[in-house]
């Protein structure tokens, strides 16, 4: 599955019929949710992310500490949301189903939409469906970003790393010892704190 771009999304969220919003916005931030946990995983080859269920894949990637806990409940009830769409012909989305999705929506997820409570733009369960799907679907793309953030630093770290080794030179050099006496004490440290959880 392809994670659709933000002007595709931005396409998605323009249609005017519920059950399209809802079920192309499910598969857009599916989409990212796989995007995400391939991005975690040091082998991601040796699993079919695709054949995971939408909400198995946000708890995967809350266990993976790739995403916030406290996103959990705006996906479980888009969820929801899409399967009645999916599943029921007669399917509607009423004041009362907008404002529970609405109120699923994390401090951080309303951070992400820059909008306040009152904002004029959560009138109508339309516009609530198509912005707590775009709270979620950006939710998952910043957490991406970070995972990408984070893997370039972490490489670029240890590039540093063994130019460092290299210039020091001979193994006997002091330095070379001291460094790593003090990779050897740090995973020292780490490993009593890990034992002690």
């Amino acid at each position: 599955m392809l994670r659709p771009t933000n002007e595709q999304f931005i396409e998605i969220t323009c249609t005017t019929d519920f059950a399209a919003l809802s079920i192309k916005g499910h598969i857009a931030i599916d989409s990212a949710l796989s995007d995400v946990i391939l991005q975690t995983l040091p082998e991601p080859h040796v699993i079919e992310v695709e054949r995971i269920s939408f909400l198995l894949k946000v708890d995967l990637a809350i266990a993976l500490r790739s995403m916030r806990q406290d996103s959990r409940p705006l996906f479980q009830k888009l969820n929801t949301i899409r399967n009645q769409f999916a599943h029921r012909a007669n399917a509607q989305l009423d004041e009362t189903m907008a404002r529970e999705l609405k109120n699923c929506i994390s401090e951080h997820q309303g951070n992400i939409l820059r909008l306040s409570d009152d904002s004029d733009l959560w009138k109508t369960p339309r516009q609530i469906l198509e912005l707590c799907t775009a709270a979620a679907f950006y939710d998952v793309i910043h957490s991406l970003n970070i995972l990408k953030f984070h893997k370039l630093e972490m490489e670029a770290l240890r590039e540093e790393t063994e130019i460092l080794l290299q210039e020091i030179g001979p193994i006997d050099h002091p330095a070379k010892g001291l460094f790593s006496e003090r990779v050897k004490n740090r995973f020292a440290e780490k490993s009593k704190s890990l034992s002690k959880k």
